[in-house]
This record gives C-alpha cells, sequence and structure tokens, in this order.
C-alpha cells in the first residue's frame, strides 16, 4: 500500500510538474552541448538521481526474482514428512492463566481426548517444536567421549505416525516413557551413523542434556529437514514429552476423511 501510494503521489507531481514546464526548453535540457574545441556533456543532478533510481529498481527487481523463485522451489520441496491437513495449535503461559503443573498435564490429555473424538480427525499429538520453525538445544556424549551439540524435540507417542515419519528400527514412545523422560531415546539415522558409524544403534546408551543422563536408543527415525529447509542435521535427538511441564506446547492434529459413528 505505501508503495502504490508512493508511486501515485510521485506521478501525479510528476505530471503536475511537466505541465508547467516549456517542452521545447525541456527538450533542449537533454541535447549534449560541443564546442569546436573541447566536447562536453553536461550531466545535471537530476539526471544523476534518475541514474541512481533505475540502477537501486533493477537491484531490488533482481533481488525480488531470486526470492520469488527461491520460495516457489522451497515449495516443491519435500522435507520428508507429510504436512498436508496438519493443524497446529500452541497454548503457552498456563501458569499466568491459572493451571499449575498437574492441570497442565489433565489440559493435555483433555486436549488429546476431545481432538480424537471429532470425527474428521485423524491423529492427535503434542510437542515442544514445530518442525522447520525452531528446535531444541543440549548435549549428547557417548559414554567416554567428549560432548557434542545437537538439536532436540520432546513429542508424544504418536508424533512420527501423525506426520508420516517412519522408524527405520527399534519402537515409538509409549505413555509409560513419558513418567521417564530421560531413560529413553529416539534418533535419527544421521545421528546413528555419526555416532555408531558402522554399528547398529539400536540399544545403545548415550549421555544426555548438561545432567549427563543416561538414555537408551529405543528407536532410529529416517532423516527429515527438520531445523533448515534443504539440510539434515548430523545429531537431532527425540525425547519423550514431560507429562508434567507448564512450559510451551504444540498440539497436532491430522485430518482425515470423517470417522464411521
Amino acid at each position: 500500500m505505501v508503495s502504490i501510494a508512493a508511486g501515485i503521489l510521485f506521478s501525479v507531481v510528476g505530471a503536475a510538474h511537466c505541465t508547467k514546464a516549456d517542452s521545447h526548453e525541456a527538450l533542449q535540457g537533454y541535447v549534449a552541448q560541443w564546442t569546436p574545441n573541447r566536447g562536453k556533456l553536461r550531466v545535471s543532478a537530476r539526471d544523476v538521481l534518475i541514474a541512481a533510481q533505475v540502477v537501486f529498481s533493477v537491484v531490488l527487481l533482481v533481488n525480488a526474482g531470486l526470492v520469488a523463485r527461491g520460495m516457489a522451489r522451497g515449495q516443491k520441496v519435500f522435507p520428508g514428512f507429510d504436512t498436508g491437513q496438519v493443524i497446529d495449535i500452541e497454548f503457552a503461559d498456563l501458569e499466568n492463566a491459572g493451571f499449575d503443573r498437574a492441570h497442565t498435564a489433565a489440559l493435555r490429555e483433555q486436549l488429546a481426548h476431545r481432538f480424537s473424538a471429532l470425527p474428521e480427525v485423524a491423529g492427535v499429538a503434542f510437542a515442544d517444536h514445530v518442525p522447520l520453525l525452531g528446535a531444541g538445544r543440549t548435549t549428547v556424549t557417548e559414554p567416554g567421549k567428549a560432548k557434542e551439540r545437537a538439536f532436540d524435540n520432546q513429542i508424544s507417542p504418536g508424533f512420527f505416525s501423525l506426520f508420516g515419519i517412519s522408524i527405520v528400527r527399534g519402537r515409538d514412545f509409549t505413555p509409560a516413557d513419558a513418567a521417564r523422560p530421560a531413560s529413553v531415546v529416539i534418533i535419527t539415522e544421521s545421528t546413528a551413523r555419526h555416532l555408531w558409524p558402522e554399528e547398529d544403534a539400536l540399544g545403545k546408551i548415550i549421555l544426555v542434556g548438561d545432567a549427563q543422563t543416561p538414555a537408551q536408543v529405543i528407536g532410529v527415525v529416517q532423516d527429515t529437514y527438520t531445523v533448515v529447509l534443504g539440510k539434515v542435521e548430523s545429531l537431532y535427538v527425540y525425547l519423550p514429552l514431560q507429562r508434567v511441564r507448564q512450559s510451551m506446547t504444540f498440539s497436532f492434529a491430522r485430518l482425515g476423511k470423517a470417522k464411521r459413528q
């Protein structure tokens, strides 16, 4: 709207100025002056400003074209998970709304139950972060080795199936895992190759977080573009979503065909 208003404003001002100008003098203003002894090209400040405007406009148009092309190509990139018909709902700052930790856990269970009861909803899951819209940071360590920085996300059971992420080996989290969230972990294929290049990662123990809590690898999932579109992170771990917590949580619901009653 600002661009349109500016274009109209300056066009009107320029048109009004042209109606008052003498056409003969205006045409002569663009004629290069030449003398027998020395050629001179008279360039006014107005000419410099017009040339600068053209140059900057071309640069902006080229950049806009590149951005538009990049966005169009990005829409065609498959991130490794299905985003169709997925609704993302965020609820946060529950403490100020009067929810203590116990009530927060009850609210999550109520949401899952009520969403699942809707005939249009095919699945419900929770997570700390939305794929491609953020990720947590933690440290992972093989026993006896140095710490390494990794991305992480705390998720509920059913997160992988909701987004169509295949579990290559092992299993998904269960509700019982949420009661002991630091004891099990699910990693990506790239993480498994990074930590154990020639070994089976299933059943391995890694130390997670600053507290260096031991966690057993219970599953390996396919690589996805979870943090940046077009890049697979070498270290990415999934942890069970804790039942009792008040931090920001995202709810995901997949819409499907109406279930028969």
